[in-house]
């Protein structure tokens, strides 16, 4: 089972991953109280249509380790920071990666279509945060920079 492990948090964390497909990644990240398997039916849709699609279990969840602390927006951020060092090759093969905005107004999709965002401004959000090569390179440390913190 592939695990990638958190050692930079208070207690050390195996993190739970499953990662089909080939082409621009897309990460699904679920919500309290689920696991990755909530993403079951959407998985195999991404990868039809031609994208990387990488689902995991959250700290505490699924078959993720359950520490006794670290549930906080930090080590979270932390756990995903380390699957998508793993992601680091795929920028170097010159794929289109999608790094989302740090803006708090733009953390979640779902969010964005309840505050009333059209399919349109989403998109638009999307393709101006699509970067390859250098500039992903740049933008990829600029935002593990920003969300270490």
């Amino acid at each position: 089972m592939p695990f990638i492990t958190n050692k930079n948090t208070e207690e050390i964390v195996d993190v739970f991953y499953e990662d089909y497909g080939e082409g621009q990644p897309v990460i699904l990240i679920h919500g309290w109280p689920l696991s990755r398997k909530s993403w079951e039916h959407q998985v195999w849709k991404i990868v039809e249509a031609g994208y990387r699609c990488i689902s995991y279990d959250r700290r505490g969840f699924g078959i993720s380790s359950f520490p006794w602390n670290g549930y906080d927006y930090s080590s979270l951020a932390s756990d995903l920071n380390e699957i998508i060092k793993q992601l680091e090759k795929t920028i170097g093969l010159g794929s289109n990666v999608v790094i989302w905005p740090n803006s708090m107004k733009h953390k979640d999709i779902n969010d964005m279509i309840i505050a009333g965002y059209t399919k349109e401004q989403i998109q638009e959000i999307i393709i101006d945060n699509t970067f390859s090569g250098v500039k992903a390179k740049l933008r990829f440390a600029e935002w593990r920079k920003i969300n270490a913190q």
